[in-house]
């Protein structure tokens, strides 16, 4: 009998050039257990880092749990810095939505376990038609806040990393 085959998605970032005590900011895809120390999955990024150094206001990182049947607000533009980013990244250990939420728009993204999804830039354009982007640009308004919704059955570890 021939072997199942298997899809491996190699999805990873650092953040590497900041001056940080514990080395490169980093977030990988797949379990938490390993390198991270936490279920946040993201290492060597610490309260001290965070507060009053070089990374102050260039990275948001969240985490923690999310019961079964709930949403989350996981980042708020006028609450979280920086307010505008150049990437996302989201990571849970349950299959779960992601919701970007814009002025009048909004797009929901559904997330396989362990494989993070990302966003660059922090824009998006929700349409209710099926219209193919054409020969102008389409007119995107900035991303305010993000949701995660936890329908899984499980509690969920999730994390969050927002770089400007």
């Amino acid at each position: 009998m021939a072997a199942t085959p298997a899809l491996n998605i190699i999805n990873s970032f650092a953040l590497s050039g900041v001056p940080t005590a514990g080395g490169p900011y980093v977030g990988w895809q797949g379990p938490y257990n390993g390198l991270a120390t936490t279920a946040l999955n993201i290492a060597n990024l610490s309260a001290t880092v965070l507060s009053g150094n070089a990374l102050s206001g260039l990275v948001y990182e969240g985490g923690g749990t999310l019961a079964t049947a709930t949403a989350l607000k996981i980042y708020d533009s006028s609450v979280h810095k920086p307010a505008t980013f150049n990437y996302v990244w989201i990571w849970a250990d349950q299959a779960c939505y992601v919701q970007t939420i814009a002025t009048a728009t909004n797009c929901v993204y559904q997330m396989l376990p362990t494989v993070p999804q990302t966003f660059s830039l922090n824009t998006c354009l929700g349409a209710a038609n099926t219209t193919p982007i054409s020969t102008s640009a389409p007119s995107t308004t900035a991303i305010a806040t993000i949701y995660l919704g936890n329908y899984s059955g499980t509690t969920m570890n999730w994390s969050i990393a927002v770089i400007l």
